[in-house]
């Protein structure tokens, strides 16, 4: 395995090097060097030592400012749909009434939501349960990305590009792996949760108290 700083220190060369190649060379003295990393859409644990590195000024240190991008449209399909699979045909609706204030509506909203875990509140937002705080918070990022990827797709869609949608029964096993915990798949939060809250205190343990 190549060190971090070589690693870092070979980047921040071949990117002096091709700013030399364009004229650049008076600005590298000063300026960092611009890059770009853009991830897929789906979180993988690998991409976190990405993140750690910015927020430690590894790459600064070594004369690099990297700006790390979300991942577009121009990934396989299959992998944008199989992120909303957990959500496939369970999910519940609401239609917007206004401030949920009144007692009526908060019986509709139970009635509403129902068996379901994530319910999408019309003209409103998402709203999502769970057994803690950290199953009903990775819910919301999950379906928000989602939500997002969603997007993405249809914007692909609008340009010309066609889209690999899994057949019905597909996406049907695939829900019930995710609800169901088959395999290695955990509650939503079991992993995340500790690790979010780990970096929380390291950024500001004042909330604590």
């Amino acid at each position: 395995m190549i060190p971090r700083r070589t690693f870092l220190s070979t980047l921040a060369a071949g990117a002096a090097l091709l700013s030399t190649a364009m004229g650049a060379l008076p600005a590298l003295a000063a300026d960092p060097v611009p890059a770009t990393l853009r991830l897929k859409w789906l979180p993988q644990a690998q991409f976190a030592g990405f993140y750690v590195a910015v927020a430690k000024g590894y790459y600064k240190a070594e004369g690099i400012d990297l700006t790390i991008n979300p991942g577009g449209p121009n990934i396989l399909a299959e992998n944008l749909v199989a992120t909303a699979m957990r959500f496939y045909n369970r999910q519940a609706f609401h239609d917007y009434e206004g401030v949920a204030i009144d007692m009526d509506e908060q019986a509709r909203l139970v009635a509403d939501l129902g068996p379901h875990k994530v319910m999408l509140m019309r003209n409103h937002g998402i709203l999502t349960v769970g057994r803690t705080p950290g199953e009903a918070f990775m819910l919301l990022y999950y379906f928000e990305r989602a939500a997002r990827i969603q997007l993405a797709m249809q914007a692909a869609c609008a340009s010309g590009v066609k889209l690999v949608m899994p057949p019905h029964e597909v996406c049907e096993k695939a829900a019930r792996q995710f609800w169901e915990m088959q395999g290695d798949i955990l509650v939503p939060g079991e992993r995340e949760w500790p690790a979010l809250m780990r970096q929380l205190d390291r950024a500001d343990p004042s909330y604590r108290s």
